[in-house]
């Protein structure tokens, strides 16, 4: 491992170290905000705490580099990953390669403990180059589907009672007991303690859920959030019966379409076929060039150290959704 500039210490984050975070991720990423939110990013994730590693010169914080512990399943079987998240290197401390030492210390640190480490991270086109630089992998960069509300509104029925506010549900526990795997695709472990955590008490955005219901309690959901510019981005689906994935998505996104007239509704293009086919019945629709409305495309990156199975790099495996970015 390349030795630090002279003054600076690469040492494990600490909980102290909250009190610098605010101004740190303002001078990187131009947002504001307080303790309180990174005490809940780090700390109350029910999947357990950041695993991170910081860039100290003089006792002062110069880079981050954390993993966000989050928990995957597949065929029923829970899968371990970390999300790369929060990589940060104050201005006056860039271009010395603190970022490949923050990081390297991180993953020492986390197989030191576990053996097994599963990555996956979703970067900006600006920190891109330096994860593949490190070995990461860029199997993929999902478009982004949209459609006008107004033309979304004419695709689906609606059957069952949709609710549009998640505390109004309150069989989340039966709900997440009775969900059945989908066989062959590694996805998020969902429960109602995740969904708690990082969108119903979320500080920094405000998500909506819209629940579908019938006499044998909740069917599924559908998270959105509003990006500002009449854009609405679907985040998260998930259904109780795989078999009825596409009918109840759609029901959703329909139901989703008619309670934000005027709006444009968007989303990462599915991995996973059946909820690909559901949007495609919703009409949404991708921009195949590289400028204009919706032509973004979103870089996923994998990497994988210790003794993991390899089909964690298989990134077709998968049901990835836009609510999976922390």
């Amino acid at each position: 491992m390349k030795n630090p500039p002279s003054g600076i210490e690469i040492r494990p984050y600490v909980e102290s170290d909250l009190t610098e975070m605010p101004a740190m991720y303002k001078s990187c990423f131009g947002l504001q905000v307080n303790e309180r939110y990174f005490h809940w990013r780090y700390r109350e994730n029910p999947a357990g705490p950041v695993a991170a590693s910081c860039a100290v010169k003089n006792g002062k914080l110069c880079a981050f580099y954390g993993l966000l512990p989050e928990m995957f399943e597949k065929d029923g079987i829970e899968l371990k990953a970390y999300q790369s998240m929060d990589t940060m290197t104050h201005p006056d401390f860039q271009r010395m390669g603190l970022f490949n030492l923050t990081a390297k210390a991180t993953f020492d640190f986390v197989l030191e403990k576990e053996r097994v480490l599963n990555l996956f991270g979703i970067p900006g086109h600006r920190a891109l180059p330096g994860f593949v630089k490190m070995g990461w992998e860029h199997p993929h960069d999902f478009p982004l589907l949209f459609q006008h509300a107004k033309v979304i509104r004419k695709s689906g029925t609606r059957d069952g009672s949709v609710v549009s506010a998640a505390t109004s549900v309150t069989d989340w526990e039966n709900y997440f007991k009775a969900r059945k795997p989908m066989i062959g695709i590694i996805r998020r472990k969902l429960s109602h303690a995740y969904l708690d955590w990082h969108f119903f008490r979320n500080p920094l955005f405000r998500f909506d859920t819209l629940c579908l219901t019938n006499s044998e309690g909740l069917e599924g959901f559908l998270i959105s959030r509003d990006m500002g510019n009449s854009r609405r981005l679907i985040c998260l689906f998930d259904s109780r019966e795989p078999g009825k994935r596409e009918d109840i998505a759609l029901q959703l996104i329909s139901e989703l379409a008619s309670q934000h007239p005027g709006k444009w509704l968007y989303a990462w293009e599915p991995t996973e076929k059946i909820l690909r086919r559901a949007f495609k019945k919703a009409r949404m629709i991708k921009n195949p060039f590289s400028r204009g409305p919706f032509s973004h495309r979103v870089p996923l990156i994998l990497h994988q150290l210790g003794t993991a199975k390899p089909e964690w790099r298989e990134s077709s495996n998968f049901d990835w959704q836009a609510g999976y970015q922390d």
